[in-house]
């Protein structure tokens, strides 16, 4: 006689281990415990990301250094100037791209493999870039968070009074971004603001040179110092401060107070000695 297949019993037990399923109780718990360790791994993740853009940073300041390093070696050791003039004294803006051609377009071709991501800080955000002329491209512009220091534009390193105590050359925030001090905007020939300035650093009361009156240093990358607030209500670009470097190459990190100026007497001493007036040169500029 044939023998045909089992038929069902629903009176059989189920012997597998309670274990073999997931519950909806289970599951909720497992996505609890998952968003609770993704909440406690975010801050450390934050400090590693901080800690790696920091290192960024740095690095490109060294690159540019180098850079301005062999511009000196092959231009009679002296500094590039700050930007092609225009005819009010600001910056050139012309077609087609309306980008100013500054001390940065004039070094690019001293940077190692010409990578255009070296003047900017990765921690910067795309406000606080300034879009300046790449020199052998309309295509794309070279983004800017490291400004000059005015005063040596032009200028032969000679004549800077402490090498490895003077900057030249700091992280800034373009045209007042994040809240930072930007009390002078450059204009052009028509007398409009120019949108873009992170590639300078100037003076509260002159974009140039300073005088008697100059108490602060502009567009530093401290954010929320509008108004020369550079007391506890300032901030710094990394946890560690905002990175500057010195004539001599030396990387500094810098906390918002160090954008007042030092006097002793009338001359101005510190990190930001300026070299003597230059008689043959205009400081009228806009």
């Amino acid at each position: 006689m044939a023998v045909g297949p089992d038929r069902y019993d629903p009176s059989e037990i189920d012997e597998r281990p309670s274990n073999a399923y997931f519950s909806r109780r289970d599951i909720r718990n497992l996505v609890i415990a998952f968003l609770v360790l993704l909440a406690l791994s975010y801050p450390a993740y934050r400090l590693l990301l901080g800690l790696s853009e920091r290192h960024v940073c740095a690095k490109n300041l060294g690159q540019v250094s180098k850079a301005l390093g062999l511009y000196l070696i092959d231009n009679n050791d002296r500094f590039p100037a700050m930007f092609e003039s225009g005819p009010g004294g600001g910056p050139a803006v012309r077609p087609p791209t309306n980008r100013p051609f500054t001390w940065n377009s004039v070094i690019f071709g001293y940077v190692s493999d010409a990578d255009a991501a070296v003047y900017r800080c990765p921690t910067a955000t795309s406000a606080e870039q300034a879009l300046v002329q790449h020199p052998q491209t309309n295509a794309v512009g070279l983004a800017v968070t490291y400004g000059l220091y005015a005063p040596y534009s032009g200028f032969s390193r000679y004549l800077v009074p402490n090498p490895d105590g003077t900057i030249i050359i700091a992280e800034t925030s373009n045209f007042g971004a994040r809240n930072t001090f930007d009390p002078l905007k450059f204009l052009d020939e028509n007398g409009r603001p120019i949108p873009y300035d992170a590639f300078s650093i100037g003076f509260d009361n002159h974009n140039f040179y300073p005088d008697s009156s100059s108490q602060f240093l502009t567009r530093l990358a401290f954010p929320d110092s509008a108004g020369g607030d550079f007391g506890a209500n300032a901030g710094v670009r990394h946890g560690s401060g905002t990175h500057a470097l010195t004539v001599a190459g030396r990387l500094l990190r810098l906390d918002p107070p160090a954008a007042r100026i030092r006097r002793t007497g009338n001359e101005i001493h510190g990190l930001w000695a300026v070299p003597p007036v230059d008689t043959s040169r205009d400081y009228s500029g806009r």
